[in-house]
This record gives C-alpha cells, structure tokens and sequence, in this order.
C-alpha cells in the first residue's frame, strides 16, 4: 500500500515538472514540427492564419524567448493547428 502511494506521489511531480517545463524558441519549432521563422511569425502577427487562428502562448524574458511544453501541447490538443 504504502508503494503505491510512493508511484501515485511521483506520477503527480512528474506531472508538475512537466507543466513547468520550458521551451526555447528552437525545441518548441521542433516539437510543432514547424520552422523557427514560421514560429516567429506567427507570435509577431498574433496569429496563425487569416481566421485568427492565435499561436501557441509565449514568454519573454530579457531577449529570449519560451515557450511552456505543457500549454504547446494543449494548444495541440485544443485543436488549434492548422
């Protein structure tokens, strides 16, 4: 009993640790399966296309860029892609 509530305690950290897992600029192209300049774009215009489709969330810091791969991928799941 007491093992299982060590794997149910460890199943929720790697949760957690994965929704704070960062991205750059570079690994969140790679992971959408898109160019750095088409990730680029979209966070410059707002948006994905000429519905308003809005690209996946970002964040600046200093000059870079991140990106959260817990919200890349429910934006994925949110049926967001084009």
């Amino acid at each position: 009993l007491w093992l299982q509530s060590i794997q149910e305690d460890t199943c929720v950290l790697k949760e957690a640790t994965l929704m704070l897992e960062y991205m750059t600029e570079a690994e969140a192209a790679a992971y959408l399966g898109v160019t750095l300049k088409t990730l680029r774009r979209w966070r410059y215009r707002g948006m994905l296309d000429m519905k308003g489709t809005p690209p996946p969330r970002a964040y600046k810091r200093g000059r870079h860029i991140w990106y959260v791969r817990y919200e890349i991928g429910a934006w994925i799941r949110g049926g967001e892609v084009i």
